[in-house]
């Protein structure tokens, strides 16, 4: 979509911003950031089927109404509902998703076995890009929620919505392949990263559900 020089995290904010305005006027906040323009009455959104004079024109040449795109735009879900192509950050690059179960418990979880999640994603090319890289394990009690949860991270990695290419946090590196936004538990035990975390698996399944839809 036309982000007019806005990164995806920045259109994200100044959105949450607006939220009153957004209920009552959507288009005018969406035209800070996306081609609006007047399309052919005959010409439905994508998303709810209807005709509308005012509408949001993608690159790929879809249209949607500013109210149906809001609520995507939010749950960060920047994808053409009509042919799948990805808008705001960058598509996440081919890797791996490797599922195990280790015999070592996450703190708070004595006595239960874990699986552990090995993400790959090797530097490659991308769109003319040379992007670096990663290679991520977290851990997930092997409870029912968390085999929900293990199960959840599993197709939100096929479809792509796992990681990103951005800035590194860490060394400023460019094009660095890291967690779109996902809060992964990349320790057994201890720090932010890490358990005990009693909430940590309920938020990720919401999280991850909305995504999904």
């Amino acid at each position: 979509m036309f982000l007019n020089g806005q990164s995806f995290e920045q259109l994200i904010q100044r959105m949450l911003n607006f939220e009153d305005k957004l209920k009552s006027k959507p288009d005018i906040v969406l035209s800070k950031y996306f081609k609006i323009q007047k399309i052919n009455d005959k010409s439905k959104c994508s998303i709810c089927g209807k005709t509308n004079s005012k509408s949001i024109i993608t690159p790929c040449n879809h249209i949607f109404h500013p109210k149906c795109i809001v609520e995507k735009i939010k749950n960060k879900q920047l994808k053409c509902q009509d042919c799948d192509k990805t808008y705001g950050n960058p598509a996440q690059p081919p890797g791996t998703f490797i599922q195990k179960l280790i015999d070592q418990s996450c703190q708070g979880y004595d006595k239960i076995q874990t699986i552990e999640i090995v993400y790959d994603i090797p530097n490659g090319l991308q769109n003319g890009i040379h992007y670096r890289g990663t290679k991520q394990i977290c851990y997930i009690p092997n409870t029912k929620e968390g085999q929900e949860l293990a199960d959840l991270l599993k197709k939100a990695f096929d479809k792509g919505l796992v990681f990103t290419i951005a800035r590194s946090l860490k060394d400023g590196h460019k094009y660095q392949v890291q967690f779109n936004d996902l809060h992964h538990k990349t320790s057994l035990n201890g720090g932010k990263y890490g358990y005990p975390d009693a909430t940590y698996i309920d938020r990720m399944i919401s999280e991850l559900k909305q995504r999904l839809n």
